[in-house]
């Protein structure tokens, strides 16, 4: 694509929009003709500079003192001016800053943006976000606004000099706003709000506050106290009719409003800003405060925004509302939309005794305790619900809500089998006449299909649950199914089919406009064991602390293990033992509080596990019996598949029970072959390999290392690779000798990650066609195939024959329909199979 004639940037004051053009011009291209630099803001009457004035400054720029020989008159500066641009066979670029204040000048630029020839370049930073207006319309000219200015992180790490977590924090609490990425990095108060920054508050009075009309600003400053800004809206909260004419007056001059993307008609502002002129709003009219915020809480009640109106009704500190509120709105919010947190908080301002008045509220408030892991309080909410005397109690069993919210909050308390039945009943009774409701409950039914890793039940239910979903436009339940859907790759250990799955539900989820709040938290949580396996080095401390926490308030069993099975792995892994250690003793506490006995034996186990590497007992691990194992089938499979890994490992460290260290492995391996849990299998193959290897069947415990490796790095399972290498080098000094003979590249590779962005991968990282029969060690034997290896190469690389290589190349030959190498290549790779 050509480059534009004309480069627009219209942002608010701060966005570095004269640094754009200044830098512009100080770039010299080979072969240019010349480059002008005007910057009007630098006179001190800029509104002076006339049409003359401004060609003969272009003018001079370009061919210097012997362009006035033949000038006689301001016509024909002008005209020279036109004649020289027109000519030019160069590229010639115009920088103008400041431009726009005079007609005459503002005529002249577009006269000779439509007169001249493309290799004469524009870059304009107009006077204000509304001059030059006319320029938009014109083809061939590209506009940078606020977004595009915006900061990115690299820019964030070259401008500070801080590295990439530090800098997705600054982006995070300024937008990537410049002026307040400049402020960040000098103020002395980081950690607190970004509006509350001295320099900040400093910059916004001094600087914009200061450059807007009174009336504009006052209009600002209470447009701000707004959820949404909308004419409609701020003359209904205000008692006016000026709305509509002061957004436009500040979007043609200033850019500080911007279309939310759900319309046209509504604006939002900078998050900061926003925070700023809230503050002042607050201390210059306290006594309206609670008053302007019930007539917007009431302004998005009457328009059926409940989740606006819940907002703003919680920050004017006002309960009194849910005496009247209909029954639609606290269930769309909590069971539709999954505003846990936001009605968490609210709910906590509401006397109880109103609460229990009424049923709607009771139901809502019991689904926000079991899914911030209050079971104990919600069933005593939800007791109080079947009350005669409840309002609206009678319309809403007749869509069994109350019956839905106890089914799903079984689940919640890992009473899987519970809710299993519960919510099919539900179902069967009630699914037909109440949409919402049958999303959640196929929901949970999915949800509880991953967790008992029944993936071909699961495949079913994630169809079925979709499209209930998207016909109820149930946000709430799509975080859910797709949690479930990403638990499932995740147990199943296939990293790189978690990773796509991840990046698909983000782009559908900006699709479907699903809050983002609860969505990056859960999301978040899942991006952590993700990245973890995929490649260590990427996970931050206060990523997984972040995402531990929220999994800590909201997470369910499989939830909150995952995170602390992660976290407390990473902090291992790291040095960080005691930590480790602790993290996993407060998951054991909140097990025992909440009565959640899966999540408790799964803590012990892995307590049980950094015991014995770090020495500390010469004991046999304190490990569950199995009379204990009383959940869903392949649950207990799971976590006997651990138990049996780690009574593998401690006889390994024994050094004198090899032949029973190696049947705990081959146990382990069935356990968790039968689950497909890939992790755990490749964990037991190390084992298994070091035991036969002490048992003398080195050639054995070579090919098994050899199988491991390449499931490992099939499905991106790196960090459990070097998880068990490194554990079982330091439980078993035999381990160095089989381990010498077999080098680990999992940290070089996590290494060469390292350099690749995962959120900006935009092709598909599955690694295989689904429908495929070719096993990875074919696609291991491709892989050597494409770097040219001969079959005797690789025979030797994957400890085989050469017959068994020709074997394998027929089979992979019939499976993708090709007749020779190159090809079999070549489709793999259009397969997705490399």
């Amino acid at each position: 694509m050509s480059e534009p004639k004309v480069v627009l940037y219209r942002a608010p004051l701060g966005y570095g929009k004269s640094v754009q053009v200044a830098c512009e011009a100080g770039t010299r291209d080979l072969g240019a003709g010349g480059t002008v630099y005007i910057n009007t803001r630098s006179y001190p009457g800029s509104c002076d500079i006339t049409d003359t004035l401004f060609a003969a400054l272009v003018l001079y720029q370009i061919k210097g003192r012997e362009s006035w020989n033949s000038i006689e008159s301001d016509i024909d500066i002008i005209e020279s001016l036109r004649d020289t641009l027109f000519s030019s066979k160069m590229t010639i670029k115009i920088c103008l800053d400041g431009i726009g204040e005079t007609k005459h000048s503002a005529d002249l630029i577009e006269d000779l943006i439509c007169e001249t020839p493309n290799n004469v370049k524009f870059y304009i930073a107009p006077s204000s976000a509304g001059a030059l207006a006319r320029l938009s319309m014109m083809a061939n000219v590209v506009t940078y606004g606020a977004d595009e200015l915006a900061f990115t992180e690299e820019e964030v790490c070259e401008l500070s000099g801080v590295h990439s977590p530090n800098a997705k924090n600054i982006i995070k609490v300024t937008g990537g706003w410049p002026a307040l990425v400049g402020l960040m990095c000098h103020t002395s108060n980081p950690n607190l709000p970004a509006a509350a920054w001295p320099e900040t508050r400093s910059y916004f009075r001094n600087n914009l506050l200061t450059a807007l009309p009174n009336n504009t600003r006052t209009f600002i400053c209470k447009a701000a106290m707004l959820e949404e800004i909308s004419a409609e809206c701020y003359d209904y909260v205000y008692k006016t009719e000026e709305a509509d004419r002061e957004i436009s007056f500040l979007n043609e001059n200033y850019a500080l409003l911007s279309p939310t993307g759900s319309s046209d008609e509504c604006m939002v502002m900078h998050p900061v800003l926003r925070e700023y002129l809230r503050s002042l709003f607050n201390a210059t009219q306290r006594e309206r405060r609670s008053y302007v915020l019930k007539r917007v809480a009431f302004w998005h009640w009457r328009r059926g925004e409940y989740l606006h109106s819940i907002n703003a009704a919680l920050e004017a500190s006002d309960h009194r509302w849910a005496r009247v509120v209909n029954d639609s709105i606290i269930l769309d919010v909590a069971l539709r939309q999954g505003e846990i947190e936001v009605l968490r908080t609210w709910f906590e301002k509401v006397p109880v005794r109103t609460i229990k008045k009424i049923a709607s509220l009771s139901i809502g408030y019991a689904w926000i305790l079991y899914f911030s892991q209050q079971a104990r309080q919600a069933e005593e909410i939800l007791a109080s619900s079947v009350d005669p005397s409840s309002r609206g109690l009678g319309n809403l069993d007749e869509e069994g809500w109350r019956e839905l919210v106890n089914a799903i909050g079984k689940a919640t308390q890992d009473e899987l089998l519970e809710s299993q039945t519960l919510c099919q009943k539900w179902i069967d009774s009630f699914g037909e006449r109440n949409m919402v409701g049958k999303g959640a409950a196929l929901t949970c039914q999915a949800f509880i299909a991953s967790s008992d890793r029944r993936f071909e039940d699961l495949e079913r239910l994630l169809h079925k649950a979709a499209v209930a979903n998207q016909s109820s436009n149930q946000h709430y339940a799509f975080i859910w199914l797709k949690t479930s859907e990403l638990q499932a790759e995740l147990f199943k250990g296939d990293i790189a089919r978690a990773m796509s799955v991840l990046l698909q539900a983000n782009k559908t989820a900006a699709k479907m406009e699903v809050p983002k709040t609860f969505l990056s938290k859960m999301f978040g949580s899942l991006e952590l064991q993700i990245l973890h396996e995929k490649n260590h080095h990427l996970v931050t401390h206060e990523s997984a602390q972040a995402s531990f926490n929220f999994a800590l308030n909201y997470g369910v069993t499989d939830i909150l293990w995952g995170c602390t099975h992660t976290y407390s792995s990473f902090l291992f892994h790291q040095g960080f033992r005691d930590r480790a250690i602790a993290l996993l003793e407060q998951t054991r506490l909140a097990a025992c509080e909440r009565d959640l006995p899966r999540l408790n034996i799964l803590t012990k186990i892995q307590l049980a596990e950094f015991t014995l590497l770090n020495n500390e007992e010469l004991g046999p691990p304190i490990l569950p019996d199995d009379c204990e194992l009383t959940f869903l089938p392949n649950q207990n499979q799971a976590i006997r598949a651990r138990i049996a890994l780690l009574n593998s490992m401690y006889r390994l460290r024994l050094g004198k029970q090899f032949g029973v260290a190696e049947k705990y492995a081959k146990q382990a391996l069935q356990s968790a072959s039968a689950i497909s849990d890939a992790r755990t299998k490749v964990a037991a193959q190390y084992c298994q390999a070091l035991a036969a290897f002490a048992l003398g069947s080195s050639k054995l415990a070579k090919r098994t290392i050899l199988d491991a490796n390449l499931l490992s790095e099939h499905l991106s399972c790196h960090f459990t690779r070097l998880w068990i290498r490194k554990a079982l080098l330091s439980l078993s000094p035999i381990a160095h000798d089989l381990f010498d003979e077999i080098p680990d590249n999992s940290e070089a590779i996590a290494t060469k990650d390292l350099e690749i962005k995962t959120e900006d991968s935009s092709a598909p990282l599955i690694p295989g066609d689904a429908n495929s029969t070719i096993t990875i060690k074919q696609i291991s034997l491709l892989k050597c195939v494409s770097n040219g290896m001969t079959n005797k190469e690789i025979a030797e690389r994957l400890l085989v024959t050469e017959d068994t290589v020709k074997w394998h190349m027929k089979k992979i030959f019939s499976e993708l329909k090709v007749t020779n190498r190159i090809q079999a290549v070549t489709e793999a790779r259009l397969r997705g199979l490399l």
